[in-house]
């Protein structure tokens, strides 16, 4: 259930064109769902091995996802840290643009705490954790760099360096 809620929250609070919109939630006895913005490619990981996703592509989505997280770190006083990105959190629209998605491991810290703060527990995807993060457990942006930096390396590694496939738009 703190997921759910922390997924309500963040994205309540926090809009911009390369996050995931939030429509609605349901919250009954037996019952918790989450209505988001419909994206009909679905996330990155289904379309890593595709070689109708050009070099071009790939480097939109990075830059797209990379946005988000800035919005997510310098907004208003309060930086969200996201705690799992990795392929399979950045969705995409119709037109593949990048928008990060699963906000349930996020924490929301105020800017006053020097982008710090002591968690007693790593949270966040086997590899693509900072290997910092779980040994000091102290919460920096630096964490969310951290798994950037392994989802575009991960990107970059299905990368055919064959003929880049176009695909009509």
């Amino acid at each position: 259930m703190t997921e759910f809620w922390q997924e309500i929250i963040v994205l309540s609070r926090y809009k911009h064109e390369n996050i995931v919109s939030l429509l609605g939630f349901c919250d009954e006895v037996n019952e918790s769902i989450l209505v988001y913005e419909y994206l009909p490619n679905g996330s990155l990981n289904l379309h890593l091995k595709s070689p109708d996703l050009s070099w071009i592509d790939r480097l939109n989505i990075c830059i797209g996802a990379a946005r988000g997280l800035e919005h997510l770190h310098c907004t208003h006083g309060q930086i969200v840290l996201h705690r799992d990105i990795k392929s399979s959190n950045i969705l995409l629209d119709t037109n593949w643009n990048a928008k990060g998605s699963d906000f349930g491991l996020s924490n929301i810290i105020p800017a006053n705490k020097g982008f710090s703060l002591y968690v007693c527990g790593a949270a966040g995807t086997r590899g693509y954790c900072d290997p910092d993060h779980a040994r000091i457990r102290f919460l920096t942006r630096d964490i969310d760099v951290y798994s950037l930096v392994v989802t575009l390396t991960v990107i970059r590694s299905y990368l055919s360096w064959r003929k880049p496939a176009t695909r009509k738009r």
